[in-house]
């Protein structure tokens, strides 16, 4: 049966400074939908009570009345006869009926991304204090959304659709979004899991011929075990999203420098994260 007799109902989760505004946005554009944020809501709440954002749901975390305020108004929306796109931590999972995206980023990128935004309940300090808050903030409301509603918002198995976006065009987002979304409306198979290639750490020199390209995520980087040559063909292209598979984190293989180093020059790029985090520098 197709979904396409029905209102589309996007929402979107994932992590700050992963580009969930500027996704919402075109997605509002493209289905002639109607926008709906819990972030300005909770800047809003703080403004009101004085506090940052981080100290709202550190809050949160004992008083059950703030996330009430805020989700009270997402479980309406199941009711709609208009399209909705709706930025929010937890609207996919009290409508689970609608089209469920996660994006990610690495921490260190998203934490640059929010000291450039600038906004003003979003100001932890130098990049070191905003890096540890963004950790801080993800930490709590992991724990609080368990501790309330049973769920994981970090398990990706919850989503149809999961993007990684470090160093990945808007438009290209867009683009997996759409025809996702578009599949996904036919019941047509599509992929669930893309990375962007400029943020996949290689393990090996040669380009190996896997057909899947296979990751492992550590530290906010996606270590890329199989499917090296592919992703060099990605990386040739302005096009950079990959679509992989992500099997446990467990056996991660030691990693190497010069296959990084040698990986960057003979693709022609670097990294917008130095994986040099990844060896403790």
């Amino acid at each position: 049966m197709h979904r396409i007799n029905r209102p589309l109902i996007v929402t979107i989760s994932g992590d700050l400074g992963s580009g969930k505004s500027v996704l919402a946005n075109a997605l509002v554009d493209y289905w002639g939908a109607e926008a709906y944020s819990t972030g300005k809501i909770q800047r809003k709440m703080a403004e009101d009570r004085g506090i940052t954002t981080l100290e709202l749901n550190k809050l949160a975390e004992t008083d059950k009345s703030i996330d009430d305020e805020i989700d009270g108004n997402f479980r309406k929306l199941a009711e709609t006869d208009k399209n909705l796109v709706i930025d929010s931590r937890m609207a996919w999972h009290f409508i689970p009926e609608s089209f469920k995206i996660k994006l990610e980023v690495n921490p260190v990128l998203a934490a640059e991304r929010i000291i450039a935004a600038n906004r003003d309940n979003e100001k932890y300090g130098d990049f070191d204090a905003t890096l540890q808050g963004l950790k801080d903030r993800k930490s709590s409301e992991r724990e609080r959304f368990q501790k309330y509603y049973g769920v994981d918002i970090e398990d990706q198995e919850n989503y149809d659709l999961v993007i990684e976006t470090t160093d990945v065009t808007p438009e290209a987002i867009q683009i997996v979004t759409n025809d996702a979304i578009k599949d996904w409306l036919i019941q047509k198979p599509y992929d669930h899991f893309w990375v962007g290639a400029r943020n996949l750490i290689p393990t090996k020199n040669k380009r190996d011929l896997h057909n899947n390209v296979i990751v492992m995520r550590k530290d906010g980087f996606y270590i890329l075990l199989n499917g090296h040559k592919r992703v060099t063909k990605s990386l040739d292209r302005d096009y950079s999203l990959v679509p992989c598979v992500r099997v446990p984190n467990k056996d991660i293989p030691a990693l190497d420098k010069q296959v990084i180093d040698t990986w960057q020059d003979k693709n022609g790029f670097t990294f917008a994260v130095d994986p040099a985090r990844l060896f403790g520098n």
